[in-house]
């Protein structure tokens, strides 16, 4: 069976784990969000999903470009943790915001792939971003992963490293392969998270997951775009995509 969260990159590929309640989550990005409305005509609507992880992903379709307009919540098998992701395309995960406003830790992921090309002068594909962000009571604790932008790649690398870390793999010549899927999953699994698993995730009618929906004038300006067309543009080859299946399969065959 083809991995749903895969299926669903990019926007899959970047949330924010949370140690806390699905309803002190909701609680908290509800009371943001009503405090948005002011001269904003913003009307929030709360739906549930029951019917699986596939159909819950189903609501981060369209994509809007920077500020989505929906917020995913997920219960997890880990009991203390909830995952959070957002319907946009470049809204970075929050991990600080939730340490701070929940008094717990967070994690904030990203794994975009960068399949920035030039064909006839023209650029095509995205630039890549990959990165682990542990947060507690709103204090970035550690910041580790890769960044491509236009001046080139850049290594994150911020705060004190844990023990379980590849310290090794930071002395590549090339920035680039520094920090890799392979790392951010054995990383995330030093915790017990495996957000890059089907099984991870609880939805069904005793866990629905929870979807946030803001809408206000003007929201689609510049419009949403379906995200089948998002991934011809982000040029997500099966090849790539199989490269971060099989780093799912070895890490939990460890």
């Amino acid at each position: 069976m083809a991995n749903p969260i895969l299926d669903f990159m990019p926007v899959s590929g970047q949330f924010t784990l949370v140690e806390a309640s699905l309803e002190d989550c909701q609680a908290l990005l509800t009371s943001t969000m009503a405090k948005h409305k002011t001269g904003r005509r913003l009307s929030l609507t709360i739906h549930q999903c029951t019917q699986g992880l596939r159909s819950a992903f189903g609501f981060l379709d369209p994509v809007y470009h920077l500020e989505g307009s929906r917020k995913l919540l997920i219960k997890t098998r880990h009991p203390k943790w909830v995952a959070v992701f957002n319907n946009s395309e470049y809204a970075a995960p929050a991990p600080k915001y939730f340490s701070a406003q929940l008094k717990t830790q967070a994690i904030g992921c990203r794994l975009q792939p960068d399949t920035l090309t030039l064909k006839n002068g023209k650029a095509h594909g995205r630039y890549g971003v990959l990165d682990f962000d542990y947060c507690v009571n709103g204090k970035q604790e550690r910041v580790v992963g890769i960044l491509h932008e236009t001046s080139g790649w850049i290594f994150l690398n911020q705060g004190k490293p844990f023990s379980f870390e590849d310290k090794i793999r930071y002395r590549a010549k090339r920035i680039s392969e520094r920090f890799d899927a392979a790392l951010l999953i054995r990383y995330l699994k030093a915790f017990n998270l495996h957000p890059f698993e089907d099984a991870f995730y609880r939805v069904d009618k005793k866990s629905p997951a929870v979807i946030l929906e803001m809408k206000w004038p003007g929201m689609n300006d510049p419009r949403p775009q379906p995200l089948e067309k998002l991934r011809r543009q982000s040029l997500l080859t099966p090849a790539f995509l199989g490269s971060i299946q099989r780093a799912i399969n070895l890490q939990a065959a460890e």
